[in-house]
């Protein structure tokens, strides 16, 4: 929205100062834009977003507002960067309004509970999948990637917990993944090199660097930690790769199902179902490759199973390779094909 007036003092953010999330990150704020003309000031009570005001009077709102605050610090530049990438402001709108619904509870301030209803986690990958076919596949991609996160994590009723992250790590993993993308992948001699090269820099860009950054900015634990040093595949899957996903399948799919059959046939749905999201967020888009997620998947929950039976000097070894020997089948050809590789070029990645 653009306003009439202009403000001759520079802009301002306005922020909720009844939420405590919000008031701490407005504190930091203060000091990374005070020498941008920026001011921060509480919102009005009847005001349901963070407003960003610029000094010609300019006002952006919510996600948007981030957004452009994002575009004047180097560290958050990619930020701003992503969100010029076609579909992703949806999925960064849709993503601020499911923070600014919770950001009360955010640190385990109040009571968490699951949604009494499933029907969000059902409705929101229904109405993404109305675009299949008339978005690009990797536009789709990120489209259902937002339904599937926002379905799960409102049906779980997950939230950030509190800690301590730092910047630094997650800047160099982003840098080193914007280097493979835009720049190792289009040395690569064929075209499932690159995609393959492209698709390791996009995941340490967003997974291991943005993601940590935002998260170590707001003051919470990173959801990955160090998963390179996993000894074991339980260590791996449990404590230190996407340490999210675990702490939602829990009361979800592992406690349920363990009340009425076992803990190893618990173990093997939890992992059928983490296959079977990515189905939709891999296979789907492809058009093609169906079932080899999931088959890599259910693979994981038995070599937890496998694992319980060997000896401790033999499990190093044993969790890479079934980490990394069967990966082929979970970001597969058609997925490289089809979805990868044009993302690629619609970001100037490749030729």
């Amino acid at each position: 929205m653009i306003t009439e007036t202009t403000d001759n003092n520079g802009g301002k953010v306005l922020y909720d100062a009844d939420c405590a999330f919000c008031t701490r990150w407005a504190r930091r704020g203060e000091r990374w834009f005070i020498g941008r003309g920026y001011r921060f000031e509480p919102l009005p009570a009847d005001a349901d977003e963070m407003k960003l005001i610029t000094a010609r009077g300019v006002t952006f709102g919510g996600a948007d507002a981030i957004v452009e605050l994002a575009r004047y610090l180097w560290w958050t530049w990619p930020m701003w960067a992503l969100s010029r990438v076609p579909g992703m402001m949806p999925l960064f709108r849709a993503g601020y309004r499911s923070f600014a619904a919770n950001r009360y509870c955010l640190g385990g301030r109040c009571e968490i509970r699951p949604a009494t209803s499933a029907l969000p986690a059902v409705l929101l990958p229904v109405a993404a999948l109305l675009w299949h076919g008339w978005l690009p596949a990797w536009v789709f991609m990120w489209v259902m990637v937002g339904a599937v996160v926002g379905g799960v994590v409102g049906l779980t009723g997950w939230r950030p917990r509190d800690g301590v992250g730092r910047v630094g790590p997650g800047l160099v993993k982003m840098m080193t993944g914007a280097l493979l993308l835009w720049g190792v992948a289009r040395w690569m001699p064929a075209p499932l090199g690159q995609g393959w090269v492209g698709m390791m820099g996009l995941v340490l860009m967003l997974h291991f660097g943005a993601v940590h950054c935002l998260l170590a900015v707001c003051g919470f634990e990173p959801i990955m930690r160090e998963p390179l040093r996993a000894r074991t595949l339980s260590e791996f899957w449990g404590e230190r790769w996407n340490r999210v996903f675990p702490q939602m399948m829990r009361p979800l799919v592992f406690e349920p199902v363990r009340r009425w059959t076992s803990a190893p046939v618990a173990l093997l749905a939890v992992f059928a179902v983490s296959g079977l999201l990515h189905e939709l967020v891999i296979s789907l888009p492809a058009r093609g490759g169906y079932g080899l997620p999931t088959v890599y998947f259910l693979i994981q929950g038995g070599g937890l199973l496998v694992e319980r039976k060997l000896r401790e000097s033999y499990r190093p070894a044993f969790t890479w390779i079934v980490v990394v020997g069967p990966v082929y089948w979970l970001f597969h050809p058609p997925f490289i094909e089809r979805v990868v590789l044009p993302m690629m070029r619609a970001v100037g990645a490749i030729n």
